[in-house]
C-alpha cells in the first residue's frame, strides 16, 4: 500500500504543508491559498480521518472571516520569543522538559545516519522542533519516490515515525488544539493529529502497532518532576 504512487503523493503533499505551516511565519500567499477547492479537500480529507475533516473546517471558517496575514501573527504569539511562547515544539522539551536533552542528541544520530545537516543559514532552532522533523518525513517520501527500491526508504519512514515523530507530536498538536491563542492553529493542529493517527496506522505491518506513549518516553529518559506540560496551562494555574 504504501508503494502506491498516488498515496505517496498525498503523504508528500500533506508533509510539505505542515512544514509550510512550522517553519515559520507562513506568508500571506501561501494562506490565501488554502482556500482554493477547500470544498473537495475538506471532503477528501474527512474521508481519510475525521479529524483532517474537521481541521480543514476549522481552517476554512478562520479564513472567511479573518485576512492571511493574521495567521503570522498567530504564529509569533504561539512560537516565537519576544512574544508570548505558549507552545514549545521540541523533541527534547515534551520528553524532558528542557531543551538540548538526550532526545536532541538521539534525534541527531538518526539525521547522520541519514546525512542529513542543519541548515546553515536561516534556521536557528535546535534540530528536534516539529517543522525539521516533519520535514525529515517529507525528504524521506522523495527519496522513496526517486529510489527503484524503496523499501529502505520506508523502513527509514518508519523509525522515523516510530522512535520521534509519533511519539511526541501528536501530544504538542494537541497542546497547540488547546491553547487560548490557538484560532488558524487550532485546525492545523487538529489536521496534523489527525494526518499522524493515519500514517501510524499505514505503518503497523512496519512494526508501528507498539509506539511508546509520551509518558513511557519520559521515563525513559528521566523527566523530572518540574515539567508541567504546555505553558499555558502553568500560566492558568498561577493566575488561580
Amino acid at each position: 500500500m504504501l508503494r502506491d504512487q498516488d498515496l505517496m503523493h498525498f503523504r508528500q503533499t500533506y508533509y510539505r504543508l505542515f512544514v509550510q505551516l512550522w517553519w515559520k511565519e507562513p506568508e500571506t500567499v501561501f494562506i490565501a491559498a488554502l482556500r482554493e477547492d477547500m470544498p473537495a479537500r475538506t471532503k477528501a480529507a474527512a474521508a481519510v480521518h475525521p479529524l483532517m475533516g474537521s481541521g480543514w473546517q476549522v481552517i476554512d471558517a478562520y479564513l472567511a472571516d479573518h485576512p492571511p496575514g493574521e495567521v503570522a501573527v498567530e504564529f509569533s504569539q504561539l512560537f516565537l520569543e519576544p512574544f508570548a511562547k505558549v507552545i514549545r515544539p521540541y523533541a527534547s522539551y515534551y520528553l524532558t522538559g528542557q531543551f538540548f536533552t538526550e532526545p536532541l542528541k538521539t534525534w541527531r544520530g538518526f539525521l547522520k545516519q541519514l546525512g542529513i545537516e542543519k541548515p546553515s543559514q536561516g534556521f536557528t532552532d535546535p534540530e528536534d522542533v516539529l517543522a525539521f522533523e516533519l520535514d525529515v518525513m517529507r525528504w524521506l517520501i522523495d527519496k522513496q519516490a526517486a529510489a527503484d527500491d524503496a523499501d529502505r526508504w520506508l523502513r527509514l519512514q518508519a523509525t522515523c515515525l516510530k522512535e520521534h515523530l509519533l511519539i511526541w507530536a501528536p501530544s504538542c498538536a494537541a497542546d497547540i488544539e488547546q491553547a487560548p491563542q490557538a484560532a488558524f492553529y487550532r485546525g492545523a493542529a487538529q489536521l496534523l493529529r489527525g494526518f499522524l493517527e493515519v500514517e501510524q496506522s499505514w505503518f503497523r505491518d512496519w512494526g508501528l502497532d507498539n509506539v511508546a506513549t509520551l509518558a513511557e518516553a519520559r521515563a525513559h529518559y528521566g523527566a523530572g518532576p518540574e515539567w508541567r506540560g504546555p505553558l499555558f496551562d502553568a500560566a492558568d494555574e498561577g493566575d488561580e
